[in-house]
């Protein structure tokens, strides 16, 4: 496949002295000739992994060649060595993002999906799908439904990785300025407890807010005249969580939460059937070949097992990747935000103009004294 363009150099023409349109016809001139630029790499990538040449230098990939050679991170080496692999196997693919159909971030997103040995397989059946969206959704959307196709495709894989998510748990608290940064990170099922609690708690200071301003300005008040933010509220509910934490009483009876998993029916059934099948002890063989096929998951042939084994070390140093990079913008927004003039105005959230005529769950409402132990007890390629 020939991707070569000619590129116009971007120091033609100085940028100043582009009109607006002119800007705008620069800026997606320059995204189509980089979409042709990285479908060129790739395809430069695959050819030199095929012939090795890599070798003549005492590397052992691709990858490693790259980033030497090329002074590339190693998510841009990581992202295009797999892009290589994708076009070798669904050229489509690759004829999409040189004609600019496809992004480049989708173009890497449908590579990290390909390196998953436990759906490669399956993508082939729905590429055509995925490019069609690619035209149609914002790069966050086209992810969104590309990462829920894996994790239907890859039932266990995604089990791995909620095991992962909670395995690295982990929480922190300090002081930056002259503010105090709470982050944390860690499974989902322990996540959806806690976000029901601060839902919860949050909705009881919306509460409070309005009967402070009723209070103040009568049947009248509106959401503009609410004493507080939505994110100061917030804030107030969290530390209202810690402070009914260390009111609770030891011993105190722990409260059971309802946590509904979703899946399809096919899964359920198949997950139940095997499950039964090990509680009756049996030798890991049936008549269907179910729960041999279930173990083999279990343990990889050694065919398999580095191939697994790289993908998941690859899952892991991109997930503590995007934790630090998470943790780097938290603090960078907290310094914007000590330098923004309105930040100190409360900022009226997109709520009614006047308090809504419907009346609140009872489960919602705020309790005089609520019990502490619901506050405490609400964690990749």
């Amino acid at each position: 496949m020939a991707t070569a363009v000619a590129f116009e150099s971007v120091w033609d023409r100085v940028v100043r002295e582009l009109d607006s349109p002119g800007l705008v016809n620069r800026l997606q001139m320059l995204d189509r000739e980089r979409c042709h630029i990285e479908a060129e790499l790739a395809e430069l990538l695959g050819e030199v992994d095929r012939r090795e040449v890599f070798r003549d230098d005492q590397h052992t990939s691709v990858k490693s060649w790259a980033r030497a050679l090329c002074r590339w991170s190693d998510g841009e080496a990581r992202s295009r060595a797999r892009l290589a692999r994708l076009f070798d196997v669904l050229p489509q693919v690759a004829e999409a993002l040189a004609a600019g159909v496809l992004g480049v971030s989708q173009a890497f997103e449908l590579g990290r999906v390909f390196a998953n040995p436990r759906v490669r397989d399956q993508l082939a059946d729905v590429i055509d799908i995925f490019l069609t969206h690619a035209e149609q959704l914002s790069f966050e959307g086209f992810q969104q439904v590309v990462r829920q196709w894996e994790q239907i495709a890859d039932a266990d894989g995604s089990h791995r990785d909620h095991q992962i998510s909670h395995r690295r748990r982990k929480a922190s608290m300090f002081v930056f300025g002259t503010s105090v940064i709470v982050q944390a990170c860690g499974g989902a099922v322990d996540g959806a407890q806690m976000i029901e609690i601060f839902e919860r708690y949050q909705h009881a200071e919306y509460l409070a807010d309005w009967a402070a301003a009723r209070a103040v300005h009568g049947d009248d008040a509106t959401a503009a005249q609410l004493p507080r933010d939505a994110g100061q509220r917030a804030w107030d509910a969290l530390m209202r969580i810690f402070i009914d934490a260390a009111s609770t009483p030891p011993g105190s009876t722990r409260p059971e939460p309802v946590l509904n998993i979703v899946a399809d029916q096919h899964t359920f059934n198949e997950s139940l059937q095997d499950f039964a099948r090990l509680l009756a002890n049996l030798d890991g063989v049936d008549s269907d070949g179910t729960i041999a096929e279930f173990l083999r998951n279990q343990h990889p042939s050694d065919e398999t097992d580095a191939e697994f084994a790289e993908a998941e070390a690859e899952a892991e140093a991109e997930a503590e990747a995007e934790a630090a990079q998470a943790e780097a913008d938290a603090a960078t927004d907290e310094v914007e935000t000590d330098h923004d003039d309105g930040a100190d105005e409360p900022q009226p959230e997109p709520e009614p103009q006047h308090e809504p005529r419907h009346e609140p769950e009872p489960e919602l409402e705020p309790e005089p004294e609520p019990e502490p132990d619901a506050a405490v007890d609400s964690d990749s390629d």
